[in-house]
This record gives structure tokens, C-alpha cells and sequence, in this order.
């Protein structure tokens, strides 16, 4: 838990040293439905990192274990540091961040695994409000 939490914060660092050129010039739109691809790309990746250590290890919080990235490739989207790994499962909660704050129907990622649900991982999403936009939110998801 101690490795999440440090990795949480070196990439808050990371995400604050981004100057506003490099924001400006990535290629991407800002705040619009198709960066969720950006979320659901860290998601995944974090989601196999995980399964991949309980394979291994019988459990997910194993210090053999890479951790989750906390940052996604296009700086989209952050693990919120209220996510939380267990030796028996993780939720994992992905929230926008920088230009993407403006999609608001899609604010917040949830992911659930425990090691009894068999890879069968329960998906939620959030907008602003906290209101449940799981349906519309998970759509899009290369599952």
C-alpha cells in the first residue's frame, strides 16, 4: 500500500510539471468522449499488472509486483489515490484530470476485482455529480 501511495504522488509531481506548451501541443481534443479511450488504456494495463501478480503470487498486493501506472499515456486521466490494493482484491478509481475535467458526464472510472470473482471485474462510472453514468460511460470499452 505504502509502494501505491508513493507512486500516486510522484505522479502528481509529474502531471504539475507539465508546462502548458506541452499541453497545448498534444494531439488530442480537449474534454471530449473519445479520451475515455485514454482512461480505459490505463485501466486495462492496471488491470493486468494486478491479475498478472495474483497469478504469480496469490495475491495482488505482493511487494514482487510492478504497481499500477498512475498516470495515463496522454495525461488524461490519474489513479486517484483512493484506490485501493488488498492481498485479496483492488479498486481501482480513475478520474480526469487537466483538460478532460470538462467531460463531465464521464468524471470518474471504478474498477472491483476480488480474487473470487474470477476475472470478472464490476465497472462503474460517475459524473460530476457522483451520478451513476456506468451504462454510458463503459460503452466504448474494448472488453
Amino acid at each position: 500500500m505504502k509502494h501505491l501511495i508513493i507512486l500516486l504522488l510522484i505522479g502528481v509531481l509529474v502531471a504539475c510539471g507539465k508546462t502548458s506548451t506541452e499541453a497545448k501541443s498534444a494531439s488530442h481534443d480537449s474534454g471530449t468522449a473519445s479520451n475515455r479511450m485514454d482512461a480505459f488504456e490505463l485501466i486495462s494495463q492496471d488491470e493486468e499488472m494486478l491479475e498478472s501478480c495474483y497469478t504469480n503470487n496469490f495475491e495482488y498486493d505482493s511487494p514482487k509486483c510492478t504497481h499500477p501506472m498512475t498516470i495515463s499515456r496522454s495525461g488524461l486521466y490519474m489513479l486517484d489515490q483512493k484506490s485501493v490494493i488488498t492481498d485479496n482484491g483492488y479498486t481501482l478509481i480513475v478520474r480526469a484530470i487537466g483538460n478532460q475535467i470538462s467531460d463531465t458526464d464521464c468524471e470518474t472510472f471504478i474498477v472491483q476485482a476480488t480474487a473470487d470473482s474470477n476475472g470478472n471485474a464490476t465497472r462503474k462510472a460517475t459524473n460530476s455529480s457522483g451520478q451513476d453514468t456506468t451504462k454510458e460511460c463503459w460503452r466504448d470499452y474494448p472488453d
